[in-house]
């Protein structure tokens, strides 16, 4: 009697432990399959960039619409990223890649995430951050959204692939 009360405890206490990793490998798979790790460096690419230009702001606000364009053309360029800056009634006055793209426009409710996705007119999609400046303008920073392979997300980032 004893022998199978202990072992019923054994097969219990490992039923309850299989679950409890169960659902930890669950979420850890949703978790990396939500926000690999080329969304997470495509995010802090464009934070960097949108900090620099928060940095210099006060450079940027007495720049004429040409000038605005042609420097934020320069910092696009070195980037390698795309810059919108939207008026305070949410129309585009520069866009970094306006010409070889289709415009952006403002999102009505902006996302709080790190992967927030935008489509273009062309049906691109682009991984954004968004920041209202201290003039009530809109700073909107982008890339275009990586394709992330199976293997790629879910790998350890730390591993090479």
């Amino acid at each position: 009697m004893s022998s199978s009360l202990r072992s019923r405890l054994w097969w219990s206490y490992m039923l309850v432990t299989l679950a409890a990793l169960g659902i930890v490998a669950v979420v850890l798979l949703v978790y990396i399959i939500q926000n690999p790790s080329t969304y997470r460096q495509a995010s802090a690419r464009m934070a960097v960039v949108a900090a620099l230009l928060r940095k210099n702001e006060t450079n940027l606000i007495g720049l004429s619409t040409p000038e605005l364009q042609a420097h934020i053309d320069l910092v696009g360029q070195s980037s390698n990223v795309r810059i919108v800056i939207f008026n305070r009634n949410r129309q585009g006055l520069v866009d970094s890649l306006t010409a070889q793209q289709g415009s952006l426009h403002i999102p009505i409710f902006p996302r709080l995430r790190v992967s927030s996705v935008l489509r273009d007119q062309n049906g691109q999609y682009w991984l954004y951050i968004i920041q209202r400046l201290n003039d009530g303008r809109w700073l909107l920073v982008a890339v275009p959204r990586p394709a992330v392979p199976l293997h790629a997300a879910l790998s350890p980032p730390f591993l090479p692939a």
